[in-house]
């Protein structure tokens, strides 16, 4: 997202400056939703900040195909740069929290691996999709999207965690083992 916004917004027919102080409005977002998401994770735990965080990114730029006024998409954007900054970092604490001490170091490395991923190949769809000449739109849709699915699957990991810690759970499935 930080990668094409400035020439996603400009696209959208805003001048090089508005859509330079727009990428200033994501970063800014994303200096909030450290703090904001890392208070969020401490009080709620990382998994469910996480998902809402996510949700938060997802809505925010899904609703620019809204075409919303100029301070509404400052205000947007700000919220995608607390959602998207904020996940990553909710889904590393999660990554800690989940797994034993002695995998901790292989689990992040992981899913650190697979993050890195994501930045390579995102920018690359959103160029082809500029390319294509399908529209800012498809971007948001894109970007939007995929933040969806991040929260989706943050709260199937949030109920698959809870079930594995749920005492009832553990007596119900030893049950069924020895039987």
């Amino acid at each position: 997202l930080g990668t094409w916004l400035p020439r996603l917004m400009q696209q959208a027919g805003y001048d090089f400056g508005a859509a330079l102080n727009f990428t200033l409005a994501l970063n800014l977002g994303a200096i909030l939703g450290s703090v904001i998401t890392a208070w969020a994770g401490v009080r709620f735990g990382p998994l469910k900040s996480g998902a809402a965080a996510a949700g938060v990114a997802g809505i925010a730029l899904l609703s620019l195909l809204s075409e919303p006024g100029i301070a509404a998409v400052y205000l947007i954007l700000v919220l995608a740069g607390v959602g998207t900054h904020g996940t990553q970092i909710l889904i590393i604490a999660a990554v800690a929290n989940f797994y034993p001490h002695n995998l901790r170091g292989t689990a992040l490395g992981w899913a650190l691996g697979v993050g890195r991923i994501g930045a390579v190949v995102a920018p690359q769809l959103a160029g082809l999709l500029l390319n294509w000449n399908l529209g800012v739109g498809s971007n948001y849709i894109l970007f939007g999207v995929s933040a969806l699915l991040s929260s989706l699957s943050l709260i199937i990991l949030y109920f698959i965690h809870r079930r594995m810690e749920n005492p009832t759970t553990k007596v119900i499935n030893a049950a069924s083992t020895n039987s």
